[in-house]
């Protein structure tokens, strides 16, 4: 059910013209991570807030409960909106308004679900907004995954570019922060599955740069 509610949602952005990435949780599960909740979020670029009002218009005319007060408000302080689906999850509007944001509406890929277009964040730009600026225990593991499914196609130096740093050492820091700071029996299971993930991940990394 969520998927046909996106791809309406999704329609409209192109209908309207509108520069939009999907970034989040439901990026990484289209990309091809495992994941047991969703979160949908969407990257967009307007014109104008009256371009955003129409698009607002549209989204309540399918019956979705949008705020078109909130949605004005949201374009004026570059903030998000966000909009319940039928489904129950929430989709949650980010008006674009950092470099990192221009970037992945700049690079974003393009693909078809049910002849529908659909714009992704790029991997580089995923993989570092759920390690540098996200950072909770499922974006970790997104990011980690996302890493090893995409090892031979990730733009490394790109990546180590956007987050500062190596992007596995980075992990680990977290994976660290997080077990000290939660050390519970359940969370340490979780944490053992991604460091076992991640030292392949490093393996997989130092075969590939390492072959001619």
């Amino acid at each position: 059910m969520m998927l046909s509610e996106l791809l309406k949602i999704c329609d409209i952005l192109n209908e309207f013209g509108v520069e939009y990435a999907l970034i989040g949780g439901v990026a990484a599960y289209l990309l091809g991570v495992q994941r047991t909740t969703l979160d949908v979020d969407i990257l967009i670029n307007v014109r104008s807030e009256h371009d955003l009002v129409k698009i607002a218009y549209e989204l309540a005319d399918l019956d979705y409960d949008v705020n078109i007060e909130e949605v004005k408000k949201a374009f004026r302080l570059k903030q998000n909106f966000i909009v319940p689906l039928f489904s129950g999850v929430m989709v949650d509007f980010k008006v674009a308004k950092t470099d990192l944001d221009r970037k992945t509406l700049e690079r974003r890929m393009k693909v078809f679900i049910e002849d529908v277009v659909i714009y992704l964040a790029p991997l580089e730009e995923l993989i570092a907004v759920k390690i540098r600026e996200q950072g909770t225990l499922e974006d970790i593991e997104d990011a980690i995954q996302l890493m090893y499914i995409y090892s031979d196609i990730i733009d490394w130096r790109y990546l180590v570019e956007l987050v500062g740093k190596d992007p596995l050492m980075y992990v680990e820091q977290l994976i660290d922060f997080v077990s000290k700071k939660y050390p519970v029996k359940s969370l340490r299971r979780a944490l053992t599955g991604m460091k076992r993930l991640k030292r392949r991940l490093r393996k997989v990394i130092k075969e590939y740069s390492s072959s001619p």
